[in-house]
């Protein structure tokens, strides 16, 4: 399927947390039926998996954020997977390529991170695993899924839109 520039228009804006029919109708100057269809033929062509996201405001709803960086060994890869993907407040799990080869991002309750974190740094040196790199909360600055190169007028959208959520 080739995209056209409102098929991109549309997946710039649902990958930057735009997720009504009605706020893409509006965004991108068509109808609400419109959008409706466009995003229908884009999930039946797999190019897009899910079209509905938000921006959780976490520090409202008394949750730190934590990163960890990790590099565990290839013969450890597979048991970690499936004990990080176990924990409840596991939130996101990467393979990443460079100084760690795991990125993981916790969703702690307020006045629990300090246990969190030592239990699933328990987990990871069960693992034998190196550069353990934790980052105790982050803000979110930018947010953009999107294969497309940002348009300016579509960026300040997003930016506006951002902020009259949070």
């Amino acid at each position: 399927m080739a995209l056209d520039d409102l098929d991109r228009k549309i997946i710039q804006y649902l990958s930057s947390g735009t997720n009504s029919y009605q706020e893409l109708a509006r965004n991108c100057d068509v109808t609400r039926n419109t959008i409706y269809r466009r995003i229908a033929l884009l999930e039946n062509e797999g190019i897009i998996k899910n079209t509905l996201n938000c921006v959780v405001n976490l520090e409202q709803m008394d949750i730190t954020p934590v990163t960890i960086g990790v590099r565990i060994r290839q013969t450890n890869q597979d048991k970690a997977i499936n004990l990080l993907t176990a924990n409840k407040y596991v939130r996101f799990l990467w393979r990443t390529y460079g100084d760690h080869n795991f990125t993981v991002v916790v969703f702690c309750p307020k006045g629990k991170e300090g246990l969190i974190i030592q239990d699933i740094r328990a987990v990871l040196e069960g693992l034998d695993a190196e550069h353990v790199c934790i980052s105790v909360g982050f803000v979110w600055e930018k947010m953009s899924y999107s294969p497309f190169e940002e348009q300016p007028k579509i960026e300040e959208k997003i930016t506006q839109i951002l902020k009259n959520r949070l």
